[in-house]
């Protein structure tokens, strides 16, 4: 956790990563969506140039901000527009930033004499919005306390191999928990409910398995829901090679279910009792739907509804 307690240090060289020299050419260098020096430009989505003191961000031709670095009063003053032409000023001291001004916002940050980050004060048209306070144990972050008008409590926990964060508002929270064995215990909580309580699992395929209750949802590798698991019933997902679900098949006793999809809408579905097929439905694009029914395994009747409705268009005996 001690990359929460030195964030703001890590802002501050963010935002002096790359040297701000004046060149009398331009010169491009590679980079990414927050602006880093990453060598020789060759090509690459974002482009930063440096040139006459300022850094110039591009995602291909499109600017993303443009930033200039100057030393006022023993400070680093660091200016950014975006690409509306906003600007963000932030004031450096000593390696760390102490405020931040956007608009009629503004951001001013307070440290210990270790240089921990202690608190964050915003301001609006000169008014206090919001205050969040940083405490610590052992030179670990253990609780975060936010008073405005979203208050909030986060508190950071740990003993060896196991994690847990819990996040409090108004009437509600969450707590996440990461234990020696690998499992995340989720469990949520707010006024005039019961709590609500989730365990994840990595499998040995790669996937990971939920558990709320009396329920288990399994994804797969590519976090696709392929199975869920209730005291009723157990129900199968497929999909085809583009991750787009074709077909669920509910399982409840002897009765199966099988609904099909294209393009996200259900086209049609079979019911089979014991394996005997007993129902088939036909969507239409309006809305309406053909059931078919079946007797020992054989077309009886067709029974065609509106659209978005129960009521019977037409009945058709086989």
């Amino acid at each position: 956790m001690r990359w929460w307690a030195l964030r703001t240090r890590a802002i501050a060289l963010l935002l002096c990563a790359a040297s701000f020299g004046v060149f009398a050419t331009p010169v491009e260098r590679a980079s990414n969506s927050i602006g880093q020096d990453l060598g020789v430009w060759q090509g690459s989505e974002y482009r930063l140039v440096l040139f006459e003191g300022k850094r110039t961000l591009y995602k291909g031709d499109r600017v993303q901000f443009i930033e200039e670095e100057r030393i006022e009063g023993g400070r680093t003053i660091v200016r950014r527009w975006d690409e509306a032409g906003a600007l963000t000023l932030t004031i450096i001291e000593a390696g760390h930033p102490i405020e931040q001004r956007s608009g009629d916002m503004s951001v001013l940050y307070r440290y210990d004499e270790d240089g921990y980050l202690t608190q964050l004060i915003t301001l609006v048209d000169g008014r206090v919005n919001r205050v969040e306070s940083f405490s610590y144990r052992d030179g670990e972050l253990s609780v975060v306390t936010a008073l405005g008008d979203d208050e909030a409590l986060r508190s950071f926990s740990w003993r060896t191999g196991e994690r847990l964060f819990t996040y409090n508002t108004r009437g509600s929270g969450q707590s996440f928990a990461l234990t020696a064995s690998g499992r995340q215990v989720i469990e949520g909580w707010s006024e005039g409910s019961e709590p609500v309580r989730e365990i994840i699992r990595a499998t040995e395929e790669g996937g990971y398995t939920i558990t709320r209750a009396t329920e288990v949802e399994v994804y797969d590798s590519a976090s696709l829901l392929i199975q869920t698991i209730d005291p009723v019933a157990v129900t199968n997902y497929r999909y085809n090679e583009d991750h787009t679900l074709v077909a669920s098949e509910r399982t409840s006793g002897g009765q199966e279910t099988i609904t099909y999809y294209e393009e996200g809408r259900v086209v049609g579905a079979e019911q089979r009792v014991d394996g005997e097929l007993k129902k088939t439905i036909r969507y239409g694009d309006d809305g309406s739907r053909i059931e078919t029914l079946y007797v020992d395994g054989r077309p009886y009747s067709d029974v065609t509804y509106e659209g978005a409705s129960n009521r019977v268009r037409s009945i058709v005996y086989h």
